[in-house]
């Protein structure tokens, strides 16, 4: 396990992969694009918090802390190219992101991740797993937009390929929401399943 660079008290936490300044920037292009065809009160997601959920936690107790890292040291971690390909709108919970298909290396991580959730009494998602990268929150299609959004897809697919799993904090600043990471784990080509 990597040292933190922050020290833990209850906290907004969420597990996932960072993406990359180059691949983050092909995101940014596309955001560009979209900003004419949806509504003005959307809100871009800045590069630098563009990410990959595996899962996210919740409000997590000092107390619960130390479980949690042991959890995440003991997860398995392999590594895994995420191919997104698909532009999307999702009505709930108001984003615009790019998604893909998790492959069963994928899927099992996220199942792992839920499975620690379920143990230590966190956050467990309604939904089944779908990777992506969320491009604006507070998002919806503009009516007078004459292009669909997923013709303003011609930058995808874009491949993914993480070398860390992270524990990030969700702070909220003035300038908005900003997503540090506190803990992070290599992941692995010689990992057993």
């Amino acid at each position: 396990m990597m040292k933190s660079s922050h020290p833990i008290t209850a906290q907004r936490l969420f597990i996932g992969f960072c993406v990359k300044k180059t691949d983050a920037r092909q995101f940014f292009d596309i955001q560009q694009k979209l900003i004419p065809h949806i509504n003005t009160e959307a809100s871009p997601v800045i590069q630098s918090n563009m990410h990959i959920t595996l899962a996210f936690l919740g409000q997590v107790n000092h107390s619960c802390t130390p479980r949690l890292l042991d959890a995440l040291d003991k997860l398995i971690k392999p590594v895994f190219h995420l191919k997104l390909d698909k532009l999307c709108l999702w009505t709930q919970p108001s984003i615009i992101c790019v998604q893909g298909i998790a492959d069963d290396i994928l899927l099992t991580m996220a199942d792992a991740a839920q499975q620690i959730c379920l143990r230590l009494d966190l956050h467990q998602s309604q939904w089944c797993y779908q990777p992506h990268v969320t491009l604006f929150k507070k998002a919806s299609r503009r009516d007078d937009s004459p292009q669909p959004l997923i013709s303003l897809d011609d930058k995808l697919p874009i491949t993914i390929s993480p070398t860390n799993l992270h524990l990030y904090q969700s702070v909220k600043t003035k300038q908005g929401e900003q997503y540090n990471i506190l803990h992070s784990w290599p992941l692995q080509n010689d990992c057993q399943r």
